[in-house]
């Protein structure tokens, strides 16, 4: 490992940056092809069912279903939404999915072909996350060994490798929020309308994509009004001379876009079928992933630690009911079942989730240092503010989706998953500003580097095993 660990750093040291930052992006694109090559449409999915595309739509739900009712039909469902599983969703992902099917199927004859090709989208959107996060990394200004360390961490991060393959409205859901924050911290640099209306087109489309999304409303209300506070006290990060009436026109533009951009569809079913703005299909008591009768203790603090020593003592995944293991766990594997794939494999899976845990903390502490607390921040005032709100906002809002709804699958990672960025810009920034290369300082870097290769190095083989199995 040290070997290797000295190869990687020299040459990473012999590039520059921008030949390090396409050669990071490369092997990203590359982990997400070979994930979507070697993997179905029915593996490590969240909520699918299954479809047969050689037959017409025949009652199904799931994502599958839904995204088959629209290539059938070409029209919104007829039925309530809440009576047929994952209907309830905007359209946004579903009819764009069909779409697709319809085009490719004047090219591919094959059902089965014609099904596995849906993944093209997913991918694709994989591809804009990795491209959207580079560009959020350009306005802040993050260069060198920083710049690296975060393209490194969102580039090989197992959740967003499988997010390159999942036919479910995560991935376009978290690409037009990463839009959305782009947009929000160009608008605090420019204060132009035209980046208004960008803004204001994401965060529609996001919403009619998934509702998460509109958790992003309260980060760019208090952008804006952080905006103009410090513009008309005279103390903006640039002085752009934008009026009040400017301001207020552009709020007006945002708000009158994005909110009945986003906001239609489920207005149209509060009106037509009386379904709440937040409705989730509930899994019921007697689900085998209830967990509304375990101590809130145990949820959201500490595992039984009985149990969570059996696990690992096992090579088991459990603890299924505990915020904190959810979080590790399913932030590299998902709820994927691993019952039944070797031993070595179990503890692939493990070692990938506790270098994940330390990358993690450590991601936590610099984020926290830098932006909540400010040290050593000096870049736009404004990224703060969103910086802050949002993990704030997406973080408990996720605590109470999971109190709301007492189930294991409600703790996933992939409700809070846009949380993997904003520590890793503050983790690249504070690796650029850690000042002096003697002593410890030298000797924590050596630690972070060799820590990051190994869980680089840790999910590749864990694509691989994927893919494999």
């Amino acid at each position: 490992m040290d070997g290797s660990y000295a190869i990687t750093v020299n040459s990473m040291r012999s590039m520059n940056d921008r030949q390090k930052e396409r050669l990071i992006l490369a092997a990203g694109i590359a982990l997400r092809l070979l994930y979507v090559l070697l993997s179905t449409i029915y593996e490590r999915q969240y909520d699918i069912s299954e479809w047969d595309l050689s037959a017409g739509y025949a009652g199904g739900g799931g994502h599958l279903g839904y995204i088959h009712y629209l290539y059938e039909y070409g029209h919104l469902p007829d039925m309530n939404p809440a009576t047929v599983y994952q209907f309830s969703h905007p359209p946004l992902h579903y009819a764009l999915t069909a779409l697709w099917l319809k085009g490719a199927s004047i090219f591919v004859k094959d059902p089965a072909v014609l099904a596995e090709s849906i993944q093209i989208l997913p991918l694709l959107y994989g591809i804009g996350i990795l491209v959207c996060f580079a560009k959020i990394l350009d306005l802040t200004g993050l260069r060198g060994r920083g710049r690296s360390a975060a393209l490194l961490i969102i580039a090989f991060h197992p959740s967003l490798i499988l997010l390159s393959g999942s036919v479910n409205n995560d991935a376009l859901a978290l690409l037009l929020t990463l839009l959305t924050v782009y947009f929000l911290m160009r608008w605090a640099r420019e204060r132009k309308m035209r980046t208004v209306l960008w803004l204001a087109l994401c965060l529609g489309l996001g919403i009619m994509t998934k509702l998460s999304v509109a958790e992003m409303l309260l980060p760019c209300g208090l952008v804006f009004l952080y905006v103009v506070y410090r513009e008309r006290k005279g103390a903006g990060h640039t002085k752009s001379g934008t009026g009040l009436k400017a301001y207020l026109a552009q709020a007006a533009v945002f708000l009158g876009v994005s909110l009945p951009l986003g906001f239609w569809f489920y207005l149209r079913n509060y009106v037509v079928w009386k379904i709440p703005l937040t409705f989730v299909h509930d899994l019921g008591t007697d689900s085998w992933q209830y967990i509304g009768d375990v101590p809130l203790v145990n949820r959201y603090l500490f595992p039984v630690p009985s149990e969570l020593f059996a696990n690992l003592r096992a090579l088991r995944i459990g603890c299924g009911y505990n915020q904190w293991v959810q979080i590790m766990r399913t932030s590299v594997t998902g709820e994927w079942d691993m019952a039944g794939v070797p031993a070595a494999v179990k503890a692939l899976a493990m070692l990938l989730m506790l270098t994940g845990a330390v990358l993690a903390v450590w991601a936590l502490i610099a984020f926290v240092r830098l932006y909540v607390f400010g040290r050593g921040f000096a870049g736009v005032q404004a990224d703060r503010v969103l910086f802050v709100s949002a993990y704030l906002t997406f973080f408990a809002l996720y605590v109470k989706f999971s109190m709301d709804n007492p189930y294991q699958c409600s703790m996933d990672f992939r409700y809070i998953r846009p949380l993997l960025f904003l520590p890793a810009v503050a983790l690249g920034l504070r690796l650029n500003g850690s000042g002096s290369r003697q002593g410890g300082t030298r000797l924590r870097d050596r630690v972070f580097w060799l820590i990051l290769t190994f869980f680089c190095v840790l999910s590749a083989a864990m694509t691989l095993a994927w893919g494999l199995l």
